[in-house]
């Protein structure tokens, strides 16, 4: 059985967007996946000033351009998909991913939900243990403190050892695939096309 290595932040409308195109793949492959938490930055769209920099005026309209084509995408899959104006963190979320010891695709779809379509900030410990609840898991060994934390800080580092620098990433043997638009190379490799 070949063995998938994914990075997903739930923060992240890459990660989100490629969920169903993903799961399609490792169904029809029969593949395992290790899900791991990788915390990305979320570019803010600043607003134009009328003195903006080159550099200033580049960043702006690409991450526009960038929200609009994820919208787009988005709207394709009738997913929905609401961007905050100041974006929330989600790193009580990804502790509870590194925690987790059974199949984490119900709770990982749901706490996509819970961010791109209810706004919940995944950040709050409460608010994660109920998609877990939600989710059917229990929360009473799942812990949200600093050593926690920090463990969630060392897994990001031994990703960025690995080469991990956004999501979802995935490695498949020696190679690392970024974002949904690589599953066609991964499907082929797994065919034995390539």
């Amino acid at each position: 059985m070949k063995t998938i290595t994914l990075y997903i932040d739930f923060k992240s409308a890459a990660s989100y967007l490629a969920m169903d195109a993903t799961l399609k793949l490792i169904n029809a492959h029969d593949i395992e996946v290790i899900w791991k938490p990788y915390q990305i930055r979320v570019q803010t769209i600043a607003d134009e000033k009328d003195n903006e920099t080159t550099t200033e005026s580049h960043l702006r309209v690409r991450e526009t351009q960038r929200q609009q084509t994820h919208l787009k995408y988005a709207g394709v899959q009738g997913k929905p998909l609401i961007f905050q104006k100041e974006p929330k963190e989600s790193i009580a979320a990804l502790m509870a991913l590194a925690q987790l010891d059974t199949n984490p695709v119900d709770y990982i779809q749901a706490a996509f939900l819970a961010y791109w379509k209810d706004g919940l900030d995944l950040n709050d410990a409460e608010v994660v243990k109920s998609i877990l609840n939600t989710c059917g898991i229990n929360t009473d060994d799942f812990h949200f403190d600093d050593d926690t934390k920090q463990a969630l800080a060392e897994q990001q580092t031994q990703a960025e050892d690995l080469g991990v620098f956004d999501t979802p990433m995935y490695i498949l043997g020696v190679d690392r695939f970024l974002g949904r638009e690589q599953l066609p190379w991964m499907q082929a490799l797994l065919t034995g096309d390539l």
